[in-house]
């Protein structure tokens, strides 16, 4: 999916720059921009994807890192439900949520889904649950919100 180029860029490390464990979790922890590799492949159907890095000193100083990504198989929404609407009905729910049966998961849209739960004011905003049911042998997940009615 992603060229190494765009992996390189995803990463933002340069050779010569400082390492740590804690370089390594910046490198793949989710950024606001959007633009790391967790999210470039997350956003665009990936939800089985794995990295693993493998840390090699190097004789002198420094520190060779390998990345080992399997990208799996992508995901496709098979169906959004809400639980927990008592007094909204589901129909007027539903177009808040920007995830649509038969589309690619993302979880930018996930989050946006949620954010729009959140701010519709007929639900307690901080009790919004997300919860994804990857289905992968056969490349779907179904997506439940978790709502609490104000």
């Amino acid at each position: 999916f992603l060229t190494t180029a765009q992996l390189n860029e995803a990463l933002g490390l340069q050779p010569g720059d400082p390492y740590g464990a804690h370089t390594l979790e910046a490198c793949l922890a989710s950024r606001e921009n959007q633009r790391d590799i967790t999210s470039r492949y997350l956003n665009n159907g990936y939800l089985f994807f794995r990295i693993d890095s493998v840390a090699k000193a190097r004789p002198g100083g420094g520190t060779d890192l390998t990345f080992n990504l399997a990208e799996g198989p992508t995901a496709r929404i098979n169906a959004v439900t809400i639980r927990g609407n008592h007094r909204v009905a589901t129909p007027n729910i539903l177009p808040l949520i920007t995830l649509h049966p038969g589309e690619l998961f993302s979880r930018a849209r996930l989050i946006e889904s949620q954010r729009a739960l959140a701010g519709s004011g007929w639900f307690v905003p901080t009790n919004i649950g997300v919860n994804p049911q990857p289905v992968p042998d056969k490349g779907l997940v179904n997506i439940e919100f978790v709502v609490v009615e104000k």
